[in-house]
């Protein structure tokens, strides 16, 4: 049957959906009314942004500032997080949605973000797809202030003008959308457990050198040979060489902007550092043409390359190239060769990365060069030993791509389905008595 549609302050909707207040649907709470910056100690507990909460709900403590007991005490007596709870960046990144969630540590919320709880009677999900929607995003962008640092206050952002549908309705966007995202965080997760089994058998055979010997069991401690080096202790028959001398680095540059012929219609992908925040990267930030890669100082790097960030906010980050791509000035690559695989490579850079920051240069900007990683120190252990790491290791990174690849396509389905369902342009058949 063919949808009959009505204008409302938000556009067209279905004419049997209302228009209401987002204020109507769920608490839209300020975690920090008085905005009094509480004290900064180094021992205490996380102070969470926006910025320092991924999608899922983790928090990157180690990016938090830290705060005294007694303000944690005072937010967690005026509202609970519980699974319903959600976080709606309103400073600073705007827009940002994530799901709020106890953890097994203390910690407090910063006014960079709202806390959304649901209503009891409105299901927490098509609450989390109403605010994801991008129609939602732009009604608060309507609203918001600053430009450096853009905002909305709090009490606009409650009378937010939402569309809802009949309950029944409600509850079978929600269901599609929450299932799209589950798969989504689903394979987040996988990747998350891969990641670390991979971080682990790396340390257990090249930190704590008790990859198996001949007879199946642990070197070191199975009285394996030791010898001298300049990183120390090694298994007799490995060596130690820096980076630069065995493998290839290389950084890149930035085409010019002013230049339409470098960027209009471009097809080849291009990253900058911040892309390098991602925990592997399988999208370009931006295309470049090929005269710009011709012209430029910018570098097209393979596919299974380790890269690092080396200045700025994102110094010392470090992903793993799941796509050719060029690079910006403020990015190295390391690549790997057909003896020194690049699963070795990027745990390795990961292992050794605080000793390079330690080399960091700059006044407000700190940053590293190619010279430091080419200067660096690489382990090299025998080709047998490499090959038997790499047999194992390699299933692994093979699996967290595709999780990768088959995340960005969920999460561009959904994005595309979200505004249209939320728009009522897609109907979804309920039953009816």
């Amino acid at each position: 049957m063919k949808t009959k549609f009505k204008e409302t302050e938000i556009g067209m909707i279905p004419e049997d959906w209302n228009v209401v207040q987002l204020s109507q649907i769920a608490e839209v709470i300020d975690p920090h009314p008085s905005h009094r910056a509480p004290k900064v100690v180094n021992d205490g507990f996380p102070f969470a942004g926006i910025g320092d909460i991924n999608e899922d709900g983790s928090i990157q403590v180690e990016k938090c500032r830290k705060i005294g007991e007694d303000f944690v005490k005072q937010q967690e007596k005026s509202y609970q997080i519980n699974e319903n709870s959600i976080g709606y960046g309103r400073v600073g990144t705007v827009g940002k949605v994530v799901k709020l969630r106890k953890q097994k540590f203390r910690y407090a919320l910063s006014p960079t973000l709202s806390v959304i709880q649901p209503l009891n009677q409105v299901d927490s999900k098509f609450v989390h797809s109403i605010v994801s929607d991008k129609s939602f995003f732009l009604r608060v962008e309507e609203k918001m202030t600053g430009t450096t640092r853009p905002a909305i206050g709090i009490q606009l952002l409650r009378k937010i003008l939402i569309p809802l549908p009949p309950e029944n309705e409600r509850q079978k966007i929600a269901k599609i959308v929450s299932d799209l995202d589950s798969k989504i965080e689903l394979n987040q997760n996988m990747n998350k457990n891969l990641e670390a089994i991979g971080k682990a058998i790396f340390k257990h055979w090249f930190v704590d050198f008790e990859f198996p010997n001949e007879e199946g069991k642990p070197y070191k401690s199975s009285g394996g040979e030791m010898i001298d080096s300049e990183a120390g202790l090694i298994p007799s028959g490995w060596k130690i060489q820096k980076i630069g001398s065995v493998l290839t680095t290389k950084s890149g540059g930035t085409p010019s902007k002013n230049k339409e012929a470098y960027w209009k219609n471009g097809i080849i992908g291009w990253i900058n550092s911040g892309k390098v925040r991602d925990f592997r990267i399988v999208e370009p930030v931006e295309f470049i043409t090929k005269e710009a890669l011709e012209k430029s100082s910018t570098r097209l790097i393979p596919r299974d390359t380790t890269v690092i960030a080396i200045t700025g906010a994102t110094l010392g980050e470090v992903s793993f190239l799941e796509i050719d791509s060029c690079i910006s000035q403020n990015v190295v690559a390391i690549m790997g060769t057909n003896v020194i695989p690049s699963e070795f490579i990027y745990f390795w850079i990961r292992y050794i990365i605080n000793d390079l920051l330690l080399w960091q240069t700059g006044g407000a900007q700190q940053h590293i060069n190619k010279n430091i990683v080419d200067n660096s120190l690489l382990l090299l252990p025998d080709v047998n030993t490499m090959e038997k790491y790499e047999a194992i290791i390699k299933p692994i990174f093979e699996k967290i791509s595709v999780n990768c690849f088959e995340t960005i396509k969920l999460t561009k389905i959904r994005d595309t389905l979200l505004p249209k369902l939320m728009s009522g342009k897609i109907r979804i058949p309920v039953e009816t008595n």
